[in-house]
């Protein structure tokens, strides 16, 4: 698993070739980087992370903490760029998990 991703889409599909999950954390709400590599990869190969108490999605906020909850502003995020409904990428996003730690 490439934990909180934050590098190329090159480096993404390399990785994705080597085997490996891309871990995508909440401030791809608002990187641009992070949601190009987002367009640009299979959604079979992403999971979704907060890295709570740190990467908040709201930038313009950065005293409140990331919480848990904010997972879902990833989600969506996730749905637009993918333009599947947040219950599909929802469920992929938890298969993809559940398949790489095996339960």
């Amino acid at each position: 698993m490439m934990h909180c991703f934050s590098g190329s889409i090159k480096q993404a599909l390399e990785a994705i070739d080597l085997g490996c999950i891309i871990s995508i954390p909440t401030t791809a709400y608002y990187s641009k980087g992070r949601q190009k590599t987002i367009e640009k990869i299979p959604i079979e190969n992403i999971v979704t992370e907060t890295d709570a108490p740190f990467l908040s999605p709201f930038p313009e906020r950065r005293t409140d903490r990331n919480e848990p909850l904010n997972i879902k502003y990833l989600v969506e995020k996730i749905s637009e760029i993918k333009n599947l409904s947040f219950e599909k990428v929802s469920g992929i996003t938890e298969e993809n998990l559940r398949n790489f730690f095996k339960f």
